[in-house]
Formats: C-alpha cells, structure tokens, sequence
C-alpha cells in the first residue's frame, strides 16, 4: 500500500470519527452500563443432532445507548430471555439505534453480551444497523456473521436458518429478482433440513404502523421456507401467507407503535406489550411462541409444517 492511499483512508476514517463524534455527543449511557468493546464471537458452535434446542427471537431492542423506558424495556425482554436459557439468540434487526455506529454498540448490546462472547448471537441487519453509512461497518465489525456478513445461512441441527439483509442499501438487491434471492432459492432447494426459517428486518406483510414491504413479497412457501420471521414495526402480529407463518416480532425494547387497518392475513396483533418468541426445536416439531413481558406470559404459539409436509401432502389430494 503506496503512502497516499494510507493517507486517504487515514483522513477517511478521521471524517468518520468526527461525524461520529459530532452526532452522539450529549448522549448519556445509562448508569452501571459497560462501555468496554464486546469481544466478537470465535465462530458459531454446532447443535448437537438429536438434543432438542431452544431459541430466542428479539427485534428493535438495540436502545441501551441512553437511560430511559426503552433501556428498561429491553432490560426486561433480555431478562425473559435468560430464563428460558436458550441455546441462541437470534435478531430481526435494529440491533444498535440510533446510527449503527460504533460507539454505542457497547451499551446497546450489554443485555446480550454473554451471547455475543459465546458465539451464539445471530443477528439481521436493519435499516438502523446500516444508519447514515454507505456500508455497515461497526456491525459486520462486532458480529463477523458468516459468509458476507450481511446474509447468511446457519443449520443447528435440522433447522435451517436464512438470515437475510432487507435494507435497501445492500448492494447484492432485495427484490425477487435480484442475486440475495437468487442464493435463497438455491440454498432452499438445497437444504438438507427439514425445517427452514428466514429472518429478516422489514415484514414482507404487516398491519404496522411502517406497513408491508411489497418489493420484500417473494415467494417464501414456493421456494421451501417454512417461516418468515421480521420486525421493523415495534409489535407483534402473526399473519397467515401462503399456508406459512410470517412473524413481525419488533417489540424487543424500541418504544411500541400501534397499527393500521388489519390486513385480511393477520391472525393476532399485540401492540401493549415488549416482549421476545421463544423457538422450541424437538423431536414432535417446531413450535415459535410469543413471551411477553410483565407477567412472563405467553400470549400466541403456532407450530410448523415443514415444507416437504405440505409439498408431500398437496401432490397427494385427488384431482378435482
């Protein structure tokens, strides 16, 4: 590397620092919370085949960057988390409000930061991981996820997990169409699991205060996922789509939003209440509850069918 290029990206990473500085200053951390770099995860353990595994879902939570409700909200869905004792915590993004940005990761991700040490941390991006920046950096810094970084694929034993970036920035496209989906399909097809979920921010079906993101509809069922889980709204809902759930889950912390006009598609809706899913992974199937905070209670489950269930059983109706 020639010394001008060193000294462009010295400059570069100077502006950076300064824009940085200039937005988050003023911004208090919370009393008691660490400020110190979360160590990034050594690599993801593999899920022992045949042990049944319990995972943890939250979304729109990283708020810990100041003290106030939406700190303690994500304190207290955190706490939730911990006493199921999950194998993994996984994310449907906005993992580090306000900007993505480095400084406040720390803060952001000390509820978690066990998981994150551990390894067992599988987080999507959202539009707030990716903030104000061309390229989020402080998250694919913290995280290291597989593959890209921005999409990739986990199998924990017979579930397969397709973690999948949303956000309109990402160069390799969020349409049907473009190459992110392209390697969806392919791995779908692919896919030595039986169980198949993809996780993303923004829900392709929502009753939310943001709405449905349309150029997100793909064809999920078509292509074998089982379930869709996203957040981006700040509550619940479980909508029924093509004979497979889609979860909007953002109620992790971010202050909650109410709704709109209810889609035809939407089955249950809870915008009282932060909360996390619980994913129960055993030998009888795959059951994804919704926990909700202030009482521990569960409020909506369902269980799903893999798709290789109901490709199998739709090729064996009659004809009509």
């Amino acid at each position: 590397m020639g010394p001008g290029r060193r000294v462009g990206q010295a400059r570069s990473a100077a502006t950076e620092a300064v824009r940085l500085w200039r937005r988050l200053r003023g911004v208090p951390v919370p009393p008691g919370a660490s400020t110190r770099p979360i160590a990034p995860p050594t690599g993801i353990p593999a899920a022992l085949p045949g042990v049944p595994l319990t995972l943890a879902v939250v979304g729109d939570f990283g708020r810990c960057h100041e003290a106030g409700a939406e700190c303690e909200a994500e304190k207290a869905v955190a706490r939730l988390v911990d006493s199921w004792a999950p194998a993994y915590v996984l994310t449907t993004g906005d993992n580090n409000y306000p900007a993505g940005a480095a400084a406040t990761m720390a803060p952001n991700l000390q509820p978690y930061r066990a998981y994150i040490e551990a390894g067992r941390f599988l987080p999507a991006l959202g539009n707030h991981d990716w903030g104000d920046h061309d390229w989020p950096r402080a998250y694919l810094a913290q995280f290291r996820p597989p593959g890209n970084g921005r999409y990739y694929h986990v199998a924990l034993g017979d579930l397969g997990l397709w973690m999948l970036d949303s956000d309109e920035h990402e160069s390799d496209g969020i349409d049907a169409g473009s190459a992110q989906a392209r390697w969806l399909r392919t791995g779908l097809a692919g896919s030595p699991t039986s169980v198949n979920v993809v996780v993303l921010h923004h829900p392709p079906y929502s009753s939310g205060a943001h709405g449905s993101s349309a150029r997100l509809r793909w064809p999920f069922a078509a292509w074998g996922a089982d379930a869709v889980l996203s957040g981006h709204e700040h509550s619940y809902e479980r909508l029924a789509v093509e004979g497979i759930p889609y979860i909007v889950n953002g109620s992790g912390g971010a202050a909650l939003r109410g709704f709109g006009r209810p889609l035809t598609e939407s089955r249950v809706r809870d915008d009282a209440h932060h909360g996390a899913l619980r994913v129960l992974v055993g030998d009888e199937g795959t059951v994804i509850e919704f926990w909700s905070v202030g009482g521990g209670q569960r409020s909506d489950d369902v269980t799903l069918r893999p798709a290789v269930v109901r490709h199998t059983r739709a090729l064996s109706r009659p004809p009509p």
